[in-house]
């Protein structure tokens, strides 16, 4: 199982802070996480690359 978790640097504390809580508790239970936090993005929405990532992140949730 994969999961992707993306998070702006830049947003509120209490975002960063529980993004790096599930990655690291996803991965405890066994799951594959890609991670990544953006240091330009400071509002929570899409990051800026989502369009180019979504279709390699979709293959990897799905394990095409």
């Amino acid at each position: 199982l994969t999961y992707v978790i993306a998070c702006g640097a830049g947003e509120h504390p209490g975002n960063v802070k529980r993004s790096l809580f599930y990655a690291r508790g996803l991965e405890r239970l066994g799951a594959k996480v890609k991670q990544k936090l953006y240091a330009e993005q400071d509002r929570h929405t899409f990051p800026p690359d989502f369009e180019e990532m979504f279709p390699a992140w979709l293959k990897e949730i799905l394990e095409l």
